[in-house]
């Protein structure tokens, strides 16, 4: 094997984790949540991956435990009865190849409601607007249902967000999930002025 490439195929190890190789799967939004319950076919497609021999499997993105998390049943949420139930049938089948998973949290914060035909979907945003877009990846449409201004955040709302991430980070934990990924881009509430909140909140795995 080339010298160049075989480090890819070695194992990797930080903090509690250990994964086989370097290969990890990104996170992909797959929409197939039914009123943000995780597919019954979610188990089978992320095991499959584990077989194929992907080293590390990142969830599609998951809604913490806030009310205002995602705006699309499609969704899949890290809280829930029925919620938690499927997630733990795909971490079972997961590791049950050898496979290593973790889910990846997100809030839309800001962009929640630009799903929404009429943009009337509550959202939530450290001030209150949404500056101007610059280059990004949504549909201008999109960007246009969710401008609708909404209050600024105080701090018991920040406390709630902080509460939500930590609830679903112990969630995961519990599930037996091999660590937790955050999604900080694309305007999410991470990504809107908040980061340091999590580091010293979430629970170590």
């Amino acid at each position: 094997m080339n010298e160049l490439v075989a480090p890819l195929f070695s194992p990797f190890s930080a903090r509690s984790l250990t994964i086989a190789n370097r290969t990890v799967m990104a996170p992909m939004g797959r929409m197939f949540a039914q009123n943000h319950i995780p597919h019954p076919d979610a188990a089978a497609y992320y095991r499959r991956r584990a077989e194929g021999g992907v080293g590390l499997l990142i969830t599609e993105a998951t809604g913490i435990d806030h009310p205002l998390a995602p705006d699309h049943g499609g969704t899949p949420v890290m809280h829930g009865e029925q919620a938690l139930a499927a997630w733990k049938v795909i971490v079972d089948e997961v590791h049950r190849v050898g496979g290593k998973i973790i889910p990846q949290f997100f809030h839309q914060g800001m962009l929640r409601g630009g799903g929404a035909a009429d943009g009337t979907m509550a959202s939530m945003r450290p001030s209150g607007i949404i500056g101007e877009a610059g280059s990004n990846s949504f549909a201008p449409e999109f960007i246009e249902a969710a401008k609708k201004p909404t209050p600024a955040m105080t701090e018991s709302d920040i406390q709630d967000m902080i509460d939500g991430f930590t609830r679903s980070a112990k969630n995961a934990q519990e599930l037996g999930f091999d660590g937790v990924e955050l999604h900080g881009a694309h305007g999410y509430i991470i990504d809107s002025g908040y980061p340091e909140f999590l580091v010293d909140k979430m629970p170590k795995m």
